[in-house]
């Protein structure tokens, strides 16, 4: 019985990582299972002895945890959600216009996503739970500690072999769409968070394997008894894996995790010397030389490059998170109590961004910031009194042990928790699935470590111990969750497979009805077995829709969006679809604020208000959304064009100091042979190109304008103009350089064409044209 859980456990560890950090639907279902499965064979030992379970360290305030994440997706009283959460009130306000009666919701923004992150929380909770069961009295803690270990070395060394072989391959063996990846992970950061959590379990059993030194012997007889001590073979092969650790997170260029695990490293030693109450820095020392040794091998003017990009020349921060921490410091003001949901941040940080860019930010680049957002100040307390608890109780243990294998593991454990919160304040490891388990795996090491006493082959647990009687309770809890959490992981497993399958046909009005209701019954199922999950109600309104059946389509509909109020795609079709139009028009408008994708519905709201002759509405809708993001420049100029905007309309609703929609315009124009509206498109783009010095435009935007000046001949001035710009941002193109003495010397300006044509020559010796003109030019001044 002791034995049984361990094996999954051992499968679990390997699992977890090499499954591509668990990011995948399928691999995450595996490992809670998994853990479901690890848990309550780690609970049927003392209730089935009848052995006390025994007080596990920091439980409560995870629980608490669980179970706000569990408020947050109960449906509450509109009255009450108001005064809980007044912004999620707000937000929820114009849906319930629509159905009045329905005014049940919920304090979180994204159910489904709150309840994403509740059955992680609670598998990271029984996996806590069940390996301090499992490896408090235990003797094969040392060999799970040991293959911890193993693992972690395996998988960086296939990182770094990857990234010499196949750069842009999974494991070298997956393709990937996008990003860098680097081991078993797409993002570089979580395969650093993963070895910086065991790096330091390396560093202690290194530490406890190392030949023990006599202060008597000579170094002679030091030499013989390092290399004829049992434990050197393990000591030299930790070192080596700790040294391919260090290796493979320089490596993977992620700023955070080098800082994360070189300060880890550090505080092993520090708490180390203070625990032994030594002042010999030698052990720091050779750390430095170990990450001096590191960077050498992996280049100082690349590790240095990386680190670089934080900052500009004048020194200041250039790093986009600061923006991003800045706007969700606006949003946790809004959220302060209870959150806006965990899980639910990538739906509410769009109303809050002021970043220029089109990109989708899942996370802030900061966990406690995350925490503060998605959980208020009651999550933060929680997450801040667990941390408390089991680093109050760990230190305390290992502060009174005599033994060296849990001190030296205790306190590893302690660096290992440390690093993933250091890196936390500039990523978001821990909302890695692969991550956040293993990191209460490695929480739950280190209590069953620094409690576990070896006496002659047995060992006991220094752990205190709740009552016998208690263990009927705590099995039926035990048994409880794990049912409820496999209920609902297998449900969503379930549904996910018939979605899979049913998104593949395209539904329209065209097909036969009996098809429809065929779809409409899968759907109805998918909604049953996951029913906090919108977008499979969005998916079943629709088929409803063609139907006929309008009034339960229309309900499923608005319940797709109550789901989900911040999904904007939700909330426009409600509006479209109402008959009093000023609700619609509401529920449109707030559809186009809160989309993850703005700029598709932001267009259709233009065109809905350019429709109903709302036509100044509209042009401010469009001016504001080209501003926020001008790569969608062509969206918007098909719309205008549609409603046959002149050109000084058209202009006026582009930003007035960004050059790049003034010149795709231009050049889109060109192609669609309109040439005089190229030309002012390519005067203003110009104009703002020559006032903003300290910036550098593409190459190919002076190749298109000049072609444009030279072929047209519309303006001698502006094709100059244009010249002098490409000379100054790209002054080692000898082309600009020779069209601009060309220029000169066909506007009569010798002299300048003269020493134009030579600084071509100072960048290219054997340019042929400007060899001949400056041998034209002389001879021409040598004729009488």
């Amino acid at each position: 019985m002791n034995v049984l859980p361990y094996y999954p456990l051992c499968f679990f560890l390997c699992f977890a990582p090499l499954a591509f950090g668990l990011v995948e639907f399928w691999s995450l279902a595996t490992a809670e299972i998994l853990v479901l499965l690890i848990a309550l064979m780690a609970c049927a030992r003392p209730w089935f002895y009848r052995e006390p379970f025994p007080n596990i360290p920091g439980l409560l305030p995870l629980v608490l945890l669980a179970a706000l994440m569990a408020v947050q997706i109960l449906p509450l009283p509109s009255s009450v959600a108001r005064i809980l959460s007044p912004a999620a009130y707000a937000y929820y306000k114009p849906l319930l216009a629509v159905y009045p009666d329905g005014a049940w919701i919920t304090l979180s923004l994204n159910s489904s996503g709150t309840l994403r992150q509740f059955l992680l929380l609670v598998a990271g909770i029984l996996l806590y739970v069940s390996v301090i069961l499992l490896f408090a009295k235990n003797l094969l803690l040392r060999r799970f500690i040991a293959l911890f270990v193993g693992v972690a070395t395996i998988i960086a060394a296939l990182a770094l072999i990857q990234r010499a072989v196949a750069p842009d391959m999974l494991l070298m063996m997956r393709k990937t769409p996008a990003g860098t990846p680097f081991g078993p992970w797409i993002n570089p950061s979580q395969f650093a968070g993963y070895i910086e959590l065991v790096a330091p379990l390396a560093l202690g059993l290194c530490m406890f394997y190392r030949p023990r030194r006599h202060r008597n012997d000579s170094r002679r007889e030091r030499f013989i008894h390092f290399f004829s001590s049992t434990g050197t073979n393990k000591h030299l092969f930790l070192t080596a894996a700790l040294f391919i650790m260090m290796l493979a997170v320089t490596f993977s260029m992620s700023r955070g995790g080098i800082i994360s695990m070189f300060c880890s490293l550090l505080l092993f030693q520090i708490l180390y010397l203070y625990k032994k109450k030594s002042r010999s820095y030698l052990s720091i020392a050779i750390l430095l030389v170990a990450f001096g040794l590191v960077f050498a091998w992996v280049g100082w003017e690349s590790v240095a490059t990386e680190f670089d990009q934080t900052v500009d020349a004048k020194g200041n921060i250039r790093d986009d998170r600061m923006t991003l921490w800045s706007d969700t410091l606006r949003l946790i003001g809004d959220f302060p109590i209870f959150g806006g949901g965990f899980g639910s941040y990538v739906n509410t940080y769009p109303l809050y961004k002021t970043l220029k860019n089109p990109l989708i930010y899942d996370h802030p680049h900061n966990e406690y910031l995350e925490i503060l957002s998605d959980g208020g100040l009651v999550g933060a307390a929680l997450v801040v009194w667990f941390l408390v608890v089991f680093y109050r109780h760990a230190w305390k243990k290992i502060r009174i042990r005599r033994n060296r294998y849990p001190i030296l593991l205790g306190i590893a454990g302690l660096c290992g928790v440390s690093a993933t919160l250091i890196h936390g304040a500039t990523d978001f490891n821990m909302h890695n699935p692969a991550v956040f388990l293993l990191f209460y795996l490695l929480c739950g090491l280190t209590v069953a470590t620094v409690n576990i006493q070896f006496d002659m082959g047995e060992c006991e647990t220094l752990l205190a111990s709740k009552p016998v009687s208690r263990n009927n309770v705590y099995g039926v809890a035990a048994v409880l969750t794990t049912m409820v959490v496999a209920l609902i992981v297998c449900g969503q497993s379930v549904a996910r497979h018939l979605e899979t399958k049913n998104a593949k046909l395209y539904v329209s009005p065209q097909l036969k009805k009996e098809k429809l209701q065929n779809l409409a019954s899968a759907w109805r199922w998918s909604v049953r077995l996951d029913p906090l999950e919108s977008r499979y109600r969005y998916q079943l309104a629709g088929i409803e829709w063609y139907l006929g059946e309008k009034d339960q389509a229309m309900r499923d509909f608005w319940l797709a969006a109550a789901r989900n109020p911040m999904e904007g795609v939700y909330l426009q079709r409600v509006g479209y679809l109402q008959p009093d139009a000023r609700i619609g028009k509401r529920l449109i408008i707030e559809g186009a604020r809160r989309s993850l994708n703005r700029t598709e519905l932001a267009a259709g709201l233009a065109e809905y208000l350019l429709r109903t002759g709302e036509q100044d509405e509209a042009m401010e809708i469009i001016q504001k959304s080209v501003a926020e993001e001008p790569t969608a420049w062509k969206k918007w100029l098909t719309l205008m064009d549609g409603y046959n905007f002149p050109p000084e309309t058209i202009a006026a609703l582009l930003p007035p100091d960004d050059a790049s929609p003034w010149f795709n315009i231009g050049y889109f124009r060109m192609q669609n042979d309109r040439v005089d509206d190229a030309g002012m498109y390519y005067d203003r783009a110009l104009e703002i190109m020559e006032r903003h010095e300290n910036d550098t435009y593409p190459e190919y935007w002076y190749s298109q304008i000049n072609a444009y000046y030279t072929r047209e001949g519309k303006s001698k001035e502006m094709l100059g103009r244009s010249l002098r710009q490409a000379v100054r941002d790209w002054p080692y193109v000898s082309r600009y350089r020779m069209a601009l003495a060309d220029y000169y010397l066909a506007e009569g300006f010798r002299s300048r064409a003269i020493i134009t044509y030579r600084s071509v020559l100072e960048i290219n010796p054997r340019y042929p044209a400007a060899l001949a003109k400056l041998k034209e030019l002389n001879a021409n001044a040598d004729t009488p």
